[in-house]
């Protein structure tokens, strides 16, 4: 599919980091670990694999809040649409429709047509 690429490049940095991790250790099982073998995996391996496990938790946890954010966006006002949605959290601020700030957010939402 068109798609596969994206998972791939996710898919491929970490499998080749925790192969070469899994090979380390079995490197130490064996006793059989080098000088240059322990220097890579220690400062250039384990900090990418850190590196990109927090890359995965901070992009998971923004798709996460997206979709969240994304669900709830039709769920509110009487029209139930994003608009509505708007308005009736303006409306539940309390809110003066004459005030500037009820007004720019008005114009917004409305794509500039008030």
């Amino acid at each position: 599919q068109a798609n596969d690429w994206q998972a791939l490049v996710v898919l491929i940095p970490f499998l080749s980091l925790a192969v070469f991790l899994v090979i380390g250790v079995f490197m130490a099982w064996c006793r059989r670990s080098n000088l240059i073998g322990t220097y890579l995996l220690t400062w250039v391996v384990l900090p990418l694999f850190i590196l990109c496990i927090i890359v995965a938790f901070l992009s998971s946890a923004f798709v996460c809040l997206t979709a969240v954010s994304n669900a709830d966006a039709c769920s509110g006002g009487a029209d139930k649409t994003p608009d509505g949605t708007v308005y009736a959290v303006l409306d539940a601020q309390g809110l003066d429709p004459q005030s500037l700030q009820y007004r720019a957010i008005r114009y917004y939402i409305e794509q500039c047509t008030v």
